[in-house]
């Protein structure tokens, strides 16, 4: 399974990179630094099953790929918003959760065995 990390810091996507590989050895953990590197990268390979995406970003932000990626897959992809700034509840309510920065890795764990649990659950409900 897939997940893709997307955010312009980099210090933090090494840091949800290196822990999610750690819990999770069999997890294909892929890196971009902006929602428009994501889009291309998911244009060339496979769907992810998860995507944490920085709600503030250059180029593309992740409100826009989500938005993007949830109308072109709907629920085959869970999208998570990552920020460190006060977010409306009604803001993230067409995404899949919010995670608020510093991270509080039980949180994390618990977004990414959520999306695990979803792809490996019955299809006909996707």
């Amino acid at each position: 399974m897939r997940v893709l990390v997307v955010d312009d810091d980099a210090d933090c996507v090494e840091f949800i990179s290196v822990v999610l590989k750690k819990r999770y050895p069999g997890l294909d953990v892929l890196c971009a630094k902006h929602g428009a590197e994501a889009m291309d990268m998911i244009k060339d390979g496979e769907v992810p099953v998860l995507v944490l995406a920085d709600y503030r970003m250059p180029v593309m932000d992740g409100s826009e790929m989500g938005n993007q990626l949830k109308k072109a897959y709907g629920r085959h992809v869970d999208v998570v918003l990552v920020t460190g700034q006060p977010v409306k509840a009604s803001f993230v309510k067409d995404f899949d959760g919010l995670l608020e920065k510093p991270f509080d890795l039980a949180r994390l764990y618990s977004v990414v065995d959520a999306a695990i649990a979803r792809m490996e659950g019955p299809r006909e409900d996707r």
